[in-house]
């Protein structure tokens, strides 16, 4: 699927949300009171994910730029194909799932996503997440160490499917602490990089505070866990002392906290800049490199993210900007574009 599929359902959306701002002050006092779904709007954060529940459409566009291992763990995209090709090598794959040009060193990428969240009920709600996904490869090497010809690779279409639910255990006006899961499916072309081309899970526990009438707090703490993934090595390889995993996928540990600040309004719209921290711990696994295979557990990452989000009625726009702080990363730096409507 083209980005050009999404661009009239992201008018639709625009146009649903332009006739929801239309229509708001005709609501009765009644009903507002029954079903107080704006309170979303509550969450400034743009990267931890929202532990607020309600009903919103999101419309979000991430551009990632210098990645340097996309088959980590196999959490972004499956592992490398390139192993399908290391015929009388104890490391040969001939079912390797991912894309075989050559060992990805520096990868952008740009994806486009339609989320949907419908809570039934205020302390429910189930979501469903849809991706577009843009591949470049600006450099990488043959598995014998020759560089490959730039700008060899590059493709798009849908990513892997998400779908999920959330449970507040705690849900008030000033503090929100939800349970999350969410299911990843492999519906991505994993040998153009669009998905892993396995099943993942992630629960999360999520949490909201407003601690004072201008300040938030926000705090995420998952586990990823692949169902199923491409085979490990039975066999240590060279460098990789008797790491033997079973899959070449493993379980990742994502952490944050984000802290915003309301600076008020100006006319009808209110400025909230947000600063967070989002870190991961790569449990175990691999990644692709180089010299060959390498064990990924006991990685860590740690991003910083600044941005600032626009509300206006049920209406607000996130734009922020990431970088890596630390060696080992998913992406070197991340630029975000949100739109969310709450209804």
């Amino acid at each position: 699927m083209k980005t050009t599929i999404f661009i009239p359902i992201a008018a639709a959306v625009l146009a649903i949300a332009a006739r929801g701002q239309t229509q708001a002050p005709q609501a009765s006092q009644k009903e507002t009171a029954k079903a107080p779904r704006h309170r979303i709007s509550g969450s400034m954060t743009g990267y931890i994910e929202n532990a607020i529940v309600g009903s919103q459409i999101r419309l979000q566009f991430d551009g990632m730029f210098r990645i340097d291992s996309p088959d980590r763990d196999e959490f972004f995209y499956a592992k490398c194909g390139c192993y399908r090709g290391l015929t009388g090598t104890s490391i040969i794959d001939p079912h390797s799932p991912g894309p075989g040009q050559g060992i990805v060193t520096n990868l952008n990428a740009q994806e486009f996503h339609l989320d949907l969240e419908y809570a039934p009920m205020r302390r429910f709600s189930f979501f469903a997440e849809i991706p577009e996904r843009s591949l470049q490869v600006q450099t990488a090497v043959q598995p014998g160490g020759a560089a490959f010809p730039a700008g060899k690779f590059s493709s798009s279409g849908i990513g892997d499917f998400r779908s999920g639910f959330k449970a507040a255990v705690i849900d008030s006006e000033d503090l929100a602490l939800t349970f999350q899961f969410r299911t990843y499916s492999p519906t991505g072309d994993a040998l153009l990089g669009l998905g892993t081309n396995h099943i993942s899970i992630e629960p999360s526990l999520l949490f909201y505070r407003r601690t004072s009438p201008r300040t938030t707090l926000a705090g995420q703490f998952s586990f990823w866990h692949p169902v199923d993934a491409a085979a490990g090595f039975t066999t240590a390889p060279a460098g990789l002392a008797t790491d033997t995993n079973t899959w070449f996928a493993g379980n990742v540990l994502t952490y944050g906290l984000g802290g915003s600040y309301d600076l008020g309004s100006r006319g009808n719209v209110r400025f909230t800049p947000v600063l967070e921290f989002v870190g991961w711990r790569v449990m175990d696994g691999y990644r692709t490199t180089e010299a060959g295979p390498v064990a990924a557990g006991g990685e860590n990452i740690v991003n910083g993210k600044i941005g600032v989000r626009m509300t206006f009625g049920r209406n607000s726009v996130y734009v922020g900007y990431g970088r890596a702080l630390t060696h080992n990363i998913w992406y070197q730096e991340i630029a975000r574009i949100e739109y969310r409507y709450a209804f």
